[in-house]
């Protein structure tokens, strides 16, 4: 995803960007049944109804560049807060952040 990538406190938050180069790292799953599995992730993330607005993330469905090549159309949470303070994870990989960069 062109995107950045953030540590927010102790957790990661991606925010899209226009900037080519910058790329935030993930995986890529297959749902069996999207409508049950995105209403628990949306609960999970705190952006769904239940939960009061402003919610700190929102899912999208964006194009996402594949490894292996390739394009898929995929949901994503991105961050809705104020970035002003965070670090920058430059590598656009938390978990190679969290075992090497801190």
């Amino acid at each position: 995803m062109c995107g950045i990538l953030y540590e927010v406190c102790g957790y990661p938050g991606a925010i899209e960007s226009n900037d080519g180069k910058a790329e935030v790292l993930g995986e890529v799953y297959k749902m069996l049944d999207p409508h049950q599995m995105l209403a628990i992730l949306d609960d999970y993330e705190e952006c769904s109804g239940s939960f009061a607005q402003p919610h700190e993330y929102s899912r999208k469905q964006i194009k996402i560049k594949l490894g292996g090549g390739g394009f898929v159309l995929a949901w994503v949470y991105l961050y809705q807060r104020d970035v002003s303070g965070l670090r920058r994870i430059l590598s656009g990989d938390y978990l190679d952040f969290m075992m090497v960069g801190r």
